[in-house]
This record gives C-alpha cells, sequence and structure tokens, in this order.
C-alpha cells in the first residue's frame, strides 16, 4: 500500500466514528436545550475541530453558548456553575463527578464528562461571542479545502501531538488551532515558494516538520504570517522567548505556547519524527504509521489525559515555579542596588 493510501487510512480511522459523530451532535442538542432554560435567547454551538472535520477518537467537543447582540455576557463564574448544577440534574447530560469549572486566560469554561450511549466524551463550554469562533472554523475549513492531504496530515500531526504530550496550550505545547495555522502557513510558504505542494498526507507531513525544524525558515526568524507562511515582522527566535507567534487572519495575533518553556524540546521532537518518516519513506504502511502517530492507539487518540500529558504538565509546572523564583530574585536585586544607591547618594 502506497504512503499516500497507508497514512490517508490511518487518519480516516483516528477519525470519529459515524456512531460518535451521532453522539456528540445529541449532546449538542441537551446542552442546548439545558442553557435556554436558563438563558432563554442563548444558542449553543460546536466550534474546534468537531466543525472542521478533525475531531479524533478521544477529542475533547468545545461548545460555545452565545447571545444575540443586545443581550450582556456574564462575567462572573456563575454562569458556569449555573449550567454545571442544572446539568448535574440529568444523568445523561453528564458525570457530577468528573465535572469542574475552570478559568482559562481571562474566561470562564465548565468541562464535563458525558456518557452518552455508553461513550465517553469530553465536553468544555465557554460563554462568548460566536463570531471570532466561526470565523476561525471558516477560515481554516476554506484553507484545508485548497489541497489534498492536508485535513489528514492535520489529522495526524495532532494525534501524535497529543500521544507525546505536546497538544496542550497552556503547558506551551501546541493546541488544535495553532497546529492548524502552522499547517496553512506551512503550505502557503511552500506553494509561494517552492511549488508545487505536495498533494498527499505524508509529504505535508514532511514539509511541514522541515518547516518548522530549520532555524533558517520564517517560523524560527519572526512573527508569521498565515496567509503567506512568510515573516510579518523579523524578530529573531530567543530562548528566553520560548513561543511561537502568528499572525491570525481573526483575531490579528495568536501566540503558540506563550505560557511554557517547550519549544525546544518540540523542536527536538520533530526533528526525531522527521528523521522517523523519511526513513520509512513514501511506503510506510498504515501498521507502522499507526505507531509512529498515535503510539498503536487509535481509541485513545486525542486523549490530553494520558500519563505523558500528566508528566507534561508536572513539569510545566515545575519549571513556571522556578522561573518565577529565578524572576523575582532579580527584581529583588534590581530593588536591592536601587536602594544602595540611593543610600550612597544620601
Amino acid at each position: 500500500m502506497a504512503a499516500a493510501d497507508g497514512l490517508a487510512l490511518l487518519a480516516s480511522r483516528l477519525l470519529l466514528t459515524p456512531t460518535s459523530h451521532a453522539i456528540r451532535q445529541q449532546i449538542i442538542t441537551r446542552q442546548r436545550a439545558s442553557a435556554t432554560q436558563l438563558w432563554p435567547a442563548a444558542s449553543v454551538t460546536a466550534c474546534g475541530s468537531f466543525v472542521q472535520g478533525t475531531s479524533l477518537r478521544a477529542s475533547d467537543l468545545d461548545l460555545v453558548i452565545s447571545l444575540p447582540p443586545d443581550k450582556t455576557y456574564p462575567d462572573t463564574i456563575s454562569w458556569a456553575r449555573r449550567l454545571q448544577t442544572l446539568n448535574s440534574q440529568h444523568s445523561e447530560m453528564m458525570k457530577p463527578e468528573s465535572s469542574y469549572v475552570a478559568k482559562v486566560k481571562s474566561m470562564f469554561l465548565l468541562h464535563y464528562e458525558s456518557a452518552a450511549a455508553g461513550e465517553d466524551v469530553k465536553v468544555d463550554v465557554t460563554f462568548q461571542r460566536l463570531e471570532p469562533m466561526q470565523g476561525r472554523d471558516v477560515f481554516l475549513c476554506a484553507q484545508l479545502d485548497r489541497f489534498a492531504g492536508a485535513r489528514e496530515a492535520l489529522v495526524l500531526l495532532k494525534a501524535w501531538m497529543c500521544f507525546h504530550g505536546f497538544a496542550e496550550p497552556y503547558t506551551g505545547g501546541i493546541g488544535n488551532y495553532g497546529l492548524a495555522l502552522g499547517l496553512v502557513a506551512c503550505i502557503n510558504f511552500l506553494s509561494r515558494t517552492r511549488p508545487p505542494v505536495p498533494t498527499n498526507a505524508y509529504g505535508l507531513v514532511r514539509e511541514y516538520l522541515r518547516y518548522f525544524t530549520d532555524p533558517d525558515l520564517p517560523p524560527w526568524n519572526g512573527i508569521l504570517d498565515v496567509r503567506t507562511g512568510g515573516i510579518v515582522k523579523e524578530q529573531p527566535f530567543v530562548s528566553s522567548e520560548n513561543y511561537l507567534m502568528v499572525m491570525d487572519p481573526v483575531v490579528e495575533r495568536h501566540v503558540i505556547g506563550g505560557r511554557g518553556f517547550r519549544r525546544m524540546e518540540l523542536r527536538e521532537a520533530m526533528k526525531g519524527l522527521l528523521e522517523v518518516v523519511e526513513r520509512e519513506g513514501p511506503g510506510m504502511g498504515v501498521d507502522k504509521a499507526t505507531e509512529v502517530f498515535a503510539g498503536g492507539d487509535i481509541e485513545g487518540a486525542g486523549d490530553k489525559r494520558r500519563p505523558v500529558v500528566k508528566e507534561a504538565i508536572k513539569r510545566w509546572k515545575i519549571e513556571t515555579r522556578e522561573r518565577r523564583r529565578e524572576e523575582g530574585r532579580v527584581i529583588a536585586a534590581a530593588l536591592r542596588g536601587k536602594r544602595n544607591g540611593l543610600v550612597r547618594r544620601l
């Protein structure tokens, strides 16, 4: 079997089955009915990978509660608590023990697991304006539709990121949206500078890995323009600024890995994957690809709660704590220097 076929077959196996897709539609319907009990004018809409057609077997389902333009959005945690309480009254809606409320950046999020039809589905609900989220989905779908093999390549890369613990943005990894932006930037860079663009998943995965591991290419030398794959503004990479800045066509700027210090770790892991991909060559079969991209576990693809992810979060917490301590020591030293200088002048 040719790699183009083998990797495409693996990508199709990693995606939601028709039954799983239908179960998620049921969850959306139930959550919509629950939310409108609290906010009659509200709508509940799926966004992200589910809409883009790149949800893996164990991917979370992202839902957005939104209101008409003339309504005011809640800005406190109370909405999530109220919805959590209402959801918990319906066993088919969620497992109460799985539910929690968290704050991500400046936004509150309700997370829970639904055991609909015997399949555990992790759900994240936010209350925000829908237009930016839909704009992202529309942009990415249009971009992925332009090139054969793009969706399959994204699914394979996403599975690999999840399996190796690089899929959590707040630990310095790359989330689904950042990963998709990077792939689109890579494809646009190739079409502009190195045509023709590969038309299968194998070729696109290989080029993506080259794009993000070569220090001479745009991702390492400035703010990345997704529409061209080139640089908007030169800003050479510095190890202390361990993140990637991308010009998002919808919300202007998107920071990848801005809360973690893992870019060099990710680059080394990508280099290792690139070596395997190039060594196996276009003849990589589906069994080998399953091992390489998903650790042999198709059903668990997309699960961000594996032990390797927990270990990555643990490392991130330790590194963040140490970095803050070091920043505190630097600030304290600077303040002591100012005080000493003031005493000498007096």
